[in-house]
């Protein structure tokens, strides 16, 4: 109500209206990557450009898939390391992630939000992973 009044020209109609073909014909796109930051810095910024012929906004979820472990060459050619290690024999303990930055000689745990000594997140970034990072 408040949206109609204030911007006169806004039509508010229900869902059924504006999708009559049903809720699985709403404009989401999802779209899969798998070229890594590059082509998802790219396909956002085509998304930004053709955005004059969506409808009156456009709603798409970028879903770039990568392989967290193994080598990883920075924009500067320096490298990080991301291995797995498996528990002992005995243990019940999950498999652990391990980061090591080559260059700076520095390494540690990946660790989970649910992992103790989880250090909190920056506000409004929450993070998949964080370290602590020791010299190596």
């Amino acid at each position: 109500w408040g949206l109609a009044n204030s911007w006169p020209r806004i039509a508010v109609r229900t869902r059924e209206r504006v999708y009559p073909n049903g809720r699985g014909y709403t404009p989401l796109e999802v779209v899969d990557l798998y070229a890594g930051q590059d082509e998802l810095e790219r396909a956002m910024s085509e998304r930004r450009r053709s955005f004059v012929q969506k409808p009156p906004f456009d709603l798409v979820l970028f879903r770039l898939h990568v392989p967290l472990i193994g080598t990883w060459t920075l924009s500067d050619g320096s490298e990080v390391l991301i291995w797995e290690t498996a528990p002992g024999p005995q243990s019940q303990s999950p498999r652990q992630l391990w980061y090591r930055d080559v260059a700076a000689g520095q390494e540690g745990q990946l660790l989970r939000p649910h992992d103790p000594g989880w250090p909190p997140a920056p506000w409004g970034f929450p993070a998949l992973f964080a370290v602590r990072l020791s010299g190596a």
